[in-house]
């Protein structure tokens, strides 16, 4: 530094370290030392030298080494100078001392786990997911993803490319150990491929080290790569589990990692230990571990022994991601209507109720020894595992015994009638005294303890004839059951390719290798099958006389029309018909061939069941095609109205279509539904089809046809608009229904709004003999009538109640009274004359309810009436039905709500509580195999009995037992190659 610009001599210039001559620089020497510039003359004025930035002065005229140095820009003696690429890369750093902020101007990359805020949080690579680490608390967090796939690619454009939110859920930590067994005095290099079958997020190993190292000289790092991409590395911590820095042969090393390292089924990680010396970052090569004792499946060579410490994930939809997966004590009520489920958790006092459902959408299930409560026939779990002593309902705990824990919580989760599969399943109660009679979704009923399901016949079929298309199955006990071969499920795409007889055995062999045996003793009297061939498409049956019987199989040929009857969705026309659409969504493979067809007929006294999905615009149309029947584009006319000869049709709701209209509306003109709600499609013995409501805590009737269909069945076709979801439909019997027969005002809509007075019922639920009506009449009596028959006019008789064919009447005052066609027992504690001339029988004075009754039709075609609460003959038939099919009938004396409808199931005469314990089914040893990534698909046990609940006591967590079907499931994890790969399974049915 100078003053006064006066000249510095060379001592001067030399002691400041930057440049040293002999004697005084010219302009072009100084510049040419790119540390300093100059203007035109040879001397720099103190404004020159403040303005280089390079060089910092105080009041002396020189620098010393140690000044020089701290400017941090040039250094001397050893040390050396910022290079022109340093410079050049902090040049796109600055400093904003506005914002105390250090501003980039280019993207920066980190290292996988090195972005930290302060020392609060910190940003990490976790593989196939991202994790917040909180390190206060050294809690992994981690968020719910959607996404939008490369939208330059055009298969990416439409829905194909978006990915919707979802949560990711993992399953309790386990242990699995990789090569079996580590071997003492072996060696072996920490590095390899991984092959993963199923999602699973590494939480750390555990290893033998066989070698020793200085960890005060040498750290080791544990690396995960994937396609040749690093996604982690982590350094193993100091004395993370040794009293010194050393780590010797034979330690056993404990090493968790700092966050999860989610890897996706299908991928093939590799792994390795490096040893890095600490002083210059030299890689010493891959660390040496114990050997396992157990070859890799894949290579079948000898590998390094770990035990990798996981968890099972998956990625579920948000729906599905319950805030109470992890509830470890729960109580379960219903709400003051009875058609709500309340969830409660009672540790928090009387504001505990966390979440509702409604009745009929949840089940309970077994898993493993606790309970798991998900949606009902549904993907989503609401609480993972809820032991059986931590379980309560309305603060009582539940049965100690896993299964009955289990009834339990089923009993209030259906209390009132609902629509959830098509198995059956318990849609009423009746409790009257002592006897529970629980209602199935089919009209039959058992009457029982609440905690117990059973049944008390052990039969199974001892022969079997066929008529047309009549199956008659005859059963040991020589009672017989007919079936209607016209709805058996055969796959569409599988033909008969020969046949054979085998004594009364016809055998039809399919073109899959399967084979269909048909007792053919019933197809001609008097004479047998003796042989029987395939020609063509005619089946033809030679008889014992010589005589031929020719069956065309056309229908059982691919490409019949409509000839698919399983319960899925089928092309109807073209090429491809009868072909399985194959896809949840009317997407680009399909969308020019509509309409669908359902393949399982809707026949009267039925109903199509499924959860409406809506995707906009002219969304749905269910119906019967009466277009060309030709294959027709989403847009080219597949839903113009015309085209349809009866339809239900939504678009932004349900409104008016070919020959139907609605019967309610909730938005204007339309009926709007809800994704999920529950509809049903029924189809009356009337002819007529509804469409109703099922989502509530009633049914709401939203449509039906104006003019009946002149057919018994339909397989019902159907409409969507490009990607619009397939409805996911059942077809059930709805023999639980009530027609109408006689409607006195022609005023009524169906039954779910109430009746009027006069009203006629027909019970759609046929009673043969053998088998009997449970009425329930636990209620104050009403006058109502119960009959047999009617054939009266259908509107205008005021005294139709009255009309029913061998009936009896609940009278006002709590008596049984019958007509003429029945016989009073008179020798009844309870048998009384009304008015000095009418037999009556009742318990108790007038205003006492009566209970449960029964109709019962005996083998000898005698009808006689039983109070089941008191085991007591009412009154025995003097007219008789002719051993044919009867129906219940039901007459109104006055105006009668849905509600008040009497519950009418069947069962068998004398079948008893359930269950009897010499009917349990045998659960024998069975053995079945799994691949690691597999799907498990197992039926447990198969039995004579009918089976009503199956259990699992001891299950691990990735295994699950469906309790009505009896098929134990689950994705197997990974192959360890050690005897835990062998599972034991006990199960009960």
């Amino acid at each position: 530094k100078t003053d006064n610009n006066t000249q510095l001599s060379d001592a001067d210039i030399a002691a400041f370290g930057y440049v040293k001559t002999d004697t005084q620089l010219t302009d072009a020497e100084i510049t040419a030392l790119g540390y300093v510039k100059t203007d035109n003359n040879t001397q720099l004025s103190d404004a020159d030298i403040a303005a280089f930035g390079y060089v910092k002065t105080d009041n002396d005229t020189q620098l010393s080494d140690a000044d020089i140095a701290a400017l941090g820009y040039a250094k001397t003696s050893s040390l050396r100078t910022i290079t022109a690429a340093e410079i050049e890369t902090l040049s796109h750093f600055e400093y904003d001392a506005s914002q105390d902020q250090l501003v980039a101007d280019r993207a920066i990359e980190t290292t996988l786990n090195s972005l930290f805020l302060g020392e609060q949080h910190k940003m990490s690579s976790g593989s196939e997911n991202i994790f917040f680490t909180n390190l206060t608390s050294d809690i992994n967090f981690f968020p719910m993803w959607g996404g939008l796939k490369d939208q330059s690619i055009v298969a990416n454009q439409g829905s194909d490319g978006y990915i919707p939110p979802s949560g990711r859920v993992y399953t309790d930590m386990f242990s699995l150990p990789l090569g079996g067994s580590p071997v003492t005095s072996t060696s072996i290099g920490y590095s390899g491929d991984n092959f993963f079958g199923i999602n699973i997020a590494g939480l750390g190993i555990t290893t033998v080290a066989a070698e020793a190292v200085d960890q005060s000289l040498v750290r080791l790092d544990y690396k995960i790569s994937i396609n040749s991409r690093q996604v982690y590395k982590q350094t193993l911590p100091e004395n993370a589990v040794r009293a010194a820095n050393t780590i010797a042969a034979g330690d056993t090393i404990e090493w968790f990692f700092d966050h999860p390292v989610d890897v996706r089924a299908g991928t093939t990680i590799f792994a390795e230990i490096r040893k890095v010396r600490k002083s210059d970052d030299v890689d010493l090569g891959v660390f040496q571990v114990r050997e396992g004792d157990t070859v890799d499946p894949t290579s079948g060579l000898v590998r390094y022994q770990s035990t990798v410490h996981n968890r099972l994930f998956e990625d579920k939809d948000l729906e599905f991601a319950s805030p109470n997966l992890s509830k470890t004590a729960m109580d379960f009520g219903l709400d003051s209507t009875g058609s709500t489920i309340l969830l409660r958790d009672l540790s928090l006092g009387s504001d505990n109720v966390i979440e509702s459902h409604a009745v009929n959408t949840l089940e309970a299930v077994a898993s493993g020894t606790e309970i798991k409560i998900k949606v009902k026939d549904g993907a989503k779990v609401v609480v993972t595992s809820l032991s059986v002593s931590s379980t309560s309902i309305n603060g009582s705990f539940v049965n100690s015994v896993l299964n009955q824990a289990v009834v339990q919580l089923n009993a209030i989760f259906t209390n009132t009638a609902g629509f959830a599969s098509a198995d059956k399943f318990v849609n009423s109660f009746s409790l009257v005294g002592d006897d529970l009679t629980l209602g199935l979704n089919d009209g039959t009923s058992f009457t029982s303890d609440v905690t117990t399901f059973g049944v008390d016949e052990n039969k199974f079929v001892s022969s079997a004839t066929l008529n047309g298309n009549i199956i008659t199955l005859t059963m040991n006990d020589a009672t017989s059951l007919l079936i209607d071969a016209a709805s058996l499920a055969i796959d569409n795409d599988t033909t008969i390719t020969g046949g054979s007889v085998s004594g009364t055995t016809l055998n039809l062999t399919t073109s899959s290798g399967s084979v269909i045996a048909i007792d053919a003793s019933g197809l001609a009297s008097g004479v047998s099958v003796a042989s029987g061939s395939v020609v063509g498409t005619d089946l033809v049956l030679v008889m014992s006389d010589a005589s031929t019987v020719t069956i065309d199989a056309a229908n059982m040929v691919n490409g019949a029309s409509l000839s698919a009857v399983n319960n899925e969705w089928f092309i109807s026309y073209g090429t491809n018909a009868n072909n399985p659409v194959g896809t949840s969504t009317n997407d680009s493979t399909v969308n020019q061939q509509l309409p669908f067809y359902f393949g399982e007929a809707l026949a009267k006294g039925s109903e199509f069941k499924w959860n409406f999905q809506s995707h906009g615009g002219a969304n749905l149309i269910l119906g019967i095609w009466d277009g060309a029947a030709a294959p027709i584009a989403f847009n080219g006319g597949a839903n113009t109205s015309s085209n349809w000869g009866t339809n239900f049709e939504y678009a932004g709701g349900f409104q008016a279509g070919s020959n139907s209209t609605l019967t309610n509306t909730t938005n204007g003109s339309k009926y709007v539904v809800t994704n999920g709600d529950a509809i049903g499609l029924r189809f009356h013995l009337d002819g007529h089809l509804t469409l109703v409501d099922l989502s509530g805590g009633g049914e709401v009737e939203i449509a039906k046809t104006i003019i009946p269909l002149a057919v018994d069945s339909f397989n019902i076709q159907m409409y969507t608009w490009s990607n619009g979801v397939l409805p996911n439909g059942i077809i059930s019997n709805s023999t639980h229904l009530w027609d109408i027969v006689h409607d006195y005002a022609g005023t009524e809509a169906g039954v779910l709004n109430g009746i009027l007075n006069h009203t006629v019922l027909k019970r759609n639920l046929a009673l043969s003999p053998g088998e009997q009506y449970m009425i329930p009449l636990n209620k104050q009596g009403g006058g109502e009538t119960f009959g047999i028959g009617y054939s009266g006019a259908s509107t205008g008789i005021i005294t139709a109640e009255d009309d029913l064919f061998t009936s009896f009447k609940y009278q006002t005052n709590e008596s049984i009274i019958a007509d003429i066609s029945w016989n009073h027992n008179t020798s009844s504690s309870r048998y009384f004359t009304a008015g000095g001339s009418i037999d009556s029988w009742r318990e108790g004075g007038s205003g006492t309810m009566q209970g449960l009754f029964s109709l019962r039709y005996l083998t000898d075609n005698t009808l006689q009436i039983w109070s089941e609460t008191y085991n007591e003959l009412v009154a025995s038939s003097a007219v008789h039905p002719d051993g044919s099919d009867i129906n219940l009938y039901f007459g109104a004396n006055g105006n009668t709500t849905y509600a008040s409808l009497p519950n009418i199931t069947k069962q068998f005469i004398g079948q008893g509580s359930q269950p009897l314990p010499s009917f349990q089914p045998i659960a024998a040893n069975q053995t079945a195999s799994v691949a690691e990534g597999a799907v498990l698909n197992f039926q447990v046990v198969t039995s004579d009995n009918i089976v009503n609940q199956f259990a699992e006591v001891d299950a691990p967590s990735w295994m699950t037992l469906n309790q009505t079907t009896g098929v134990l499931s689950g994705t197997a994890p990974a192959f360890a190659g050690t005897s835990a790969d062998t599972i034991v399974v006990n199960c009960k049915a």
